[in-house]
């Protein structure tokens, strides 16, 4: 199962993360779809915040929709080292798919290049959609299809 977003450039790998040089500066992942648990709100705080809660600030979070009609919740946030200086420009966009969740995130070395990759990737997002198929087999009709 994956997130489908669009993205016209080559990706690199990391395990199952497709990781994009959106624009110079910063990278857009997307990460594979997951089931999403029942509290939605210590999910969304759980991917943000990471293992350094006290390390990063939220500046906004919104609720939209995309096209397809689907539920997405933007959230926009810095990272920042012990002195409080600014060391990552951050961007998670969580989708919801009925009981599953895609995530995305950009993440940025200065505030302009956080702007110009969100620029470039919002009219991506309002497209994004779940790809639920995968290679197993969930009914004994695909064992036979074709003969």
């Amino acid at each position: 199962m994956q997130l489908v977003i669009p993205v016209d450039l080559p990706a690199r790998r990391e395990g199952d993360v497709a990781i994009y040089d959106i624009v110079p500066g910063a990278t857009f992942e997307i990460h594979p779809i997951v089931p999403l648990p029942p509290d939605l709100a210590t999910f969304g705080r759980e991917l943000v915040f990471g293992a350094e809660p006290a390390r990063v600030r939220i500046k906004v979070v919104s609720e939209d929709k995309t096209a397809l009609g689907w539920p997405v919740t933007i959230a926009a946030s810095e990272l920042v080292d012990d002195a409080g200086a600014i060391t990552e420009f951050r961007v998670h966009i969580v989708f919801q798919f009925a009981d599953y969740g895609g995530i995305a995130i950009v993440r940025a070395a200065s505030d302009d290049a956080c702007r110009a990759a969100v620029d470039k990737i919002k009219p991506l997002v309002d497209r994004a959609r779940p790809d639920f198929t995968t290679g197993d087999i969930t009914a004994l009709a695909q064992i036979w299809a074709g003969f």
